[in-house]
């Protein structure tokens, strides 16, 4: 078996291309869902599936977060970053009442 550097490298990098696949399934079907539909319809389908798809993961992620848990539900997303965090690197600033972020 190789040693954990080695591995964690090349799951890294198997990573990186399983996110570069699915961008470019969305861009195929974007373009075949233009074809059918036209480009305003196209992208509305586009928008309202991935947009439900990330209301379906937030609602698992986020379920045990209040109104007030701004900056807990802030650490839960950071801490699930793929790779962590090194696939989208993120400034974090953070204090005793907030934490806010860029991607």
């Amino acid at each position: 078996m190789t040693d954990p550097e080695t591995r964690a490298e090349k799951l890294s990098r198997e990573l990186d291309s399983a996110f570069r696949n699915r961008a470019d399934l969305y861009r195929l079907f974007l373009d075949e869902l233009t074809a059918e539909l036209g480009a305003e319809r196209a992208e509305a389908v586009m928008i309202r599936t991935i947009e439900q798809r990330g209301r379906e993961v937030a609602a698992a992620a986020f379920a045990d977060f209040g109104p007030n848990d701004a900056p807990a539900i802030g650490e839960a997303f950071l801490a699930v970053s793929p790779d962590g965090g090194r696939m989208y690197p993120t400034d974090v600033e953070r204090d005793a009442t907030h934490i806010a972020f860029k991607v």
